[in-house]
C-alpha cells in the first residue's frame, strides 16, 4: 500500500512534532541535572536540540523554491541524515546502556562500602 503525500507529510510532520518535544524534554533533563560528571553530556544534548531545530528549520525554508534536481537533492540530504540520526541515537542508546551499568556497579560498590563494617 503506498502512502499519498499527504499521508506521508503528516506522518513527516508528527515525527517532527515528536523530535521536537523530545529535544525539549532532554534540554529540560539538561537543565535540571546537577551532576558534575553529567555537564558534558548535558552539553551534547543541548546542542543535539538545536541541531535538530535548526536541520528542520532549513528543511522549511527551502520547500517552496525547489526544482526538479533540488528536489533528489533534498531527498538525498534526507536520507543521508535520516541514516545520521539514526547512527546517532544507536550511539546513545549504546552510551545510556553503558552509564546504566556503571551507575549499577556503582550503586553495588556503595552498598558493600556501607554495610563492610570500619
Amino acid at each position: 500500500m503506498t502512502k499519498t503525500d499527504a499521508e506521508l507529510q503528516d506522518q513527516a510532520d508528527a515525527a517532527r512534532q515528536s523530535s521536537q518535544e523530545k529535544a525539549a524534554e532532554l534540554k529540560n533533563k539538561a537543565d535540571a541535572a546537577q551532576s558534575d560528571g553529567s555537564d558534558k553530556w548535558n552539553n551534547m544534548k543541548t546542542q543535539w536540540a538545536g541541531h535538530v531545530a535548526d536541520v528542520h528549520r532549513k528543511a522549511d525554508e527551502k520547500k517552496a523554491n525547489l526544482d526538479a534536481s533540488q528536489v533528489e537533492y533534498r531527498a538525498e540530504n534526507a536520507e543521508a541524515y535520516a541514516q545520521y540520526a539514526v547512527d546517532f541515537a544507536s550511539a546513545a542508546i549504546d552510551e545510556a546502556e553503558s552509564a546504566v551499568l556503571d551507575a549499577q556497579v556503582a550503586r553495588v560498590e556503595a552498598d558493600n562500602y556501607v554495610a563492610t563494617p570500619s
